[in-house]
C-alpha cells in the first residue's frame, strides 16, 4: 500500500502555501536583491577606479600677426606715405582641459593627442587636490592617443586595463571624467557596437585609423581622454570623441579600444613616437 501522508506535513504546507513569497535569510526573491547588487557593483567602480581619473590642463602660448593698419591692403597703402611697420605681433594663452586614466602605479597616464597638442605645459590634478607637472611621454594623432608621466612620493591609484576583444553589444558600460571641469563625474550607459568605422567628416581627427566602440554613456567636451569601464571597473576605451548636432550628448559617443591603446602606450613609452 502507499503510505500515507503524515497529518503534520500537510499542514506545514498550507501554512507555507499561505506565507507567500519565500525568503531566505531575511532576503527578498522578488529581484530587489538582484537590482542592489549591481548597484553595489556601479558604487564600488567609483570607489576604486575614480581616484585613477585625472583631470588635465594643457597650455600654451600662440603668437599671431596682425596688420597695424587693420588690413593687408591699408598697411600697403599707408606705407606709401609712413614709415610703417609691415606687420605686428600679439601673443595670446591657450588652454585647454580633459580628462586621462592613470594606469600605472608609478606615474603613467593614457589620454587622448587632442587634449595636449600643442601643449609647452601640462598640468595633472588629482581626486585628492594634488596638483602635478606632467612630462609629455609620447603622443600618436593617428590613433589621437597619448602618455603622460607624473612623479608621487607614494604609489598612485591605477585603473586596471581589461580587454576590448571580450566585450559585447549590450553590456555596461561606464565613463568617468570632467565634462565642462565638472570634476570626476560618472555617467552610466551600455556598449552600443563595436568595431564603429567613421567618415572624417564624422568623426575628424582620426576617424580612418582606429575601429572605435561606440556607447550611449554621456560623453561631453572635458570627458576626451577618460577610460570607458565594464561593471568590473576594467578600462576597456579611451573615451575620444562624440557626435552631436547641438555640440553636447546625444546618446552617441566613441572609444578607443583598450587593447589598441596598450599597444600605442607601449611603443610611446619605448621609443616616444609610433614607428
Amino acid at each position: 500500500k502507499r503510505p500515507q501522508t503524515p497529518t503534520l506535513l500537510l499542514a506545514l504546507a498550507a501554512i507555507l502555501a499561505a506565507a507567500g513569497p519565500v525568503r531566505a535569510r531575511g532576503v527578498a526573491t522578488d529581484g530587489s536583491a538582484d537590482v542592489a547588487a549591481i548597484e553595489k557593483s556601479f558604487v564600488d567602480v567609483a570607489d576604486r577606479v575614480g581616484p585613477a581619473v585625472v583631470s588635465i590642463i594643457a597650455s600654451y602660448t600662440v603668437i599671431q600677426r596682425v596688420h597695424p593698419w587693420g588690413d593687408e591692403f591699408m598697411d600697403e597703402f599707408f606705407r606709401q606715405f609712413f614709415d610703417a611697420p609691415q606687420q605686428m605681433q600679439r601673443s595670446h594663452p591657450v588652454v585647454s582641459a580633459g580628462s586621462g586614466v592613470i594606469v600605472s602605479r608609478d606615474g603613467y597616464i593614457l589620454t587622448n593627442a587632442h587634449v595636449i597638442e600643442h601643449a609647452k605645459n601640462v598640468q595633472v590634478h588629482l581626486l585628492d587636490k594634488r596638483e602635478f607637472k606632467a612630462k609629455i611621454v609620447g603622443r600618436d594623432p593617428d590613433t589621437d592617443l597619448a602618455v603622460l608621466k607624473i612623479d608621487a612620493d607614494a604609489p598612485l591609484v591605477s585603473a586596471p586595463l581589461g580587454d576590448s576583444d571580450r566585450i559585447h553589444v549590450g553590456q555596461w558600460a561606464i565613463a568617468i571624467g570632467n565634462p565642462f571641469a565638472l570634476e570626476n563625474t560618472m555617467t552610466v550607459g551600455v556598449i552600443s557596437a563595436k568595431g564603429r568605422k567613421l567618415q572624417d567628416s564624422e568623426g575628424g581627427r582620426s576617424a580612418r585609423f582606429t575601429s572605435f566602440i561606440q556607447t550611449d554613456a554621456a560623453i561631453n567636451h572635458g570627458n576626451s581622454g577618460g577610460p570607458l569601464l565594464n561593471i568590473r571597473g576594467e578600462v576597456v576605451g579611451i573615451n575620444s570623441m562624440i557626435y552631436s548636432p547641438s555640440g553636447g550628448s546625444v546618446g552617441i559617443g566613441f572609444a578607443i579600444p583598450i587593447n589598441l591603446a596598450k599597444s600605442v602606450m607601449e611603443g610611446l613609452i619605448k621609443e616616444g613616437r609610433i614607428i
